[in-house]
């Protein structure tokens, strides 16, 4: 009785010596796969050159940050955001800019209310009297 493949087709029974020669074969793409995924892995992990448009001026801040011209001008002479300023024109790197936003996150009341605890229960632990 011959076997069926996935397709329907008919396959003829595998003798015992062919055997070794399936388990080559099967290695010999398990190998190949295997270079092909670690190559994949290699490329997804591999640093990205920066996009053309990763650096620009006030127009770039003003997409990235969603804020106005002059706040971005106002900033800058704050030295409050990065920026480089070259032939007296402003100019931002997209990455630094979100990088910056990231930054400035601010912490919800349940992450505030959770150091507080964190801290009070180390003093209590340290021999110290809660107030």
């Amino acid at each position: 009785m011959e076997a069926k493949t996935k397709n329907g087709s008919e396959q003829p029974p595998v003798s015992w010596d062919l055997i070794p020669t399936i388990i080559y074969k099967q290695s010999q793409q398990i190998s190949a796969l295997t270079e092909e995924i670690t190559s994949l892995k290699e490329l997804i992990q591999s640093p990205t050159k920066p996009h053309k448009q990763d650096i620009g001026g006030v127009e770039i801040f003003c997409e990235v940050t969603g804020l106005a011209r002059q706040t971005a001008y106002n900033l800058t002479a704050k030295g409050r955001v990065p920026h480089s300023k070259v032939a007296g024109r402003l100019w931002f790197s997209r990455t630094e800019l979100i990088q910056w936003l990231q930054s400035g996150k601010q912490k919800t009341s349940a992450e505030i209310g959770d150091e507080v605890d964190s801290y009070l229960g180390s003093r209590r632990r340290g021999g110290r009297k809660a107030a």
